[in-house]
């Protein structure tokens, strides 16, 4: 297989990946959201937990840049090769768009991170309409 199609194909693992693992994360904190009512409690910890399924699908994009990077050699990192740490810094600088440029990509490798960029930004606003979303019902909750 072509590198640009084995990266094409991991980019779809992720996206696919990363938008199943949120729409479950996010059902996930509506049960729990459902079973609490005191709001000191619920609020921080609906926050918590959509903050934490964002850094477990960080942590899904450094993985795949390490299995491309290192395993399949479709692409690589300018300098020294990165550490996990270094390469869920980088996953979350792309995820976020933020783009440091601590790490340059190359290659094929480019192609899933650029997606990844995309993806993650789709993801956040979908976190944050849940979080604007979940705000109103228990504005209304409340009213009533």
């Amino acid at each position: 297989m072509h590198d640009a199609t084995i990266s094409i194909l991991l980019t779809l693992v992720a996206i696919i990946g990363t938008t199943i693992f949120h729409l479950e994360a996010l059902m996930g904190v509506t049960r729990f959201a459902s079973g609490t009512h005191h709001a000191r409690v619920l609020v921080p910890g609906v926050v918590i937990f959509v903050i934490t399924a964002h850094l477990i699908e960080i942590a899904g994009y450094a993985l795949i840049y390490w299995i491309a990077d290192v395993p399949l050699d479709i692409g690589s990192f300018t300098g020294e090769r990165p550490t996990p740490l270094d390469l869920f810094y980088f996953a979350a600088e792309t995820y976020s768009s933020l783009g440091l440029d601590d790490l340059m990509p190359h290659g094929a490798l480019r192609l899933i991170v650029a997606i990844g960029s995309i993806n993650g930004i789709l993801l956040l606003a979908w976190s944050g309409a849940f979080l604007f979303a979940f705000a109103e019902r228990m504005q209304a909750s409340r009213n009533r």
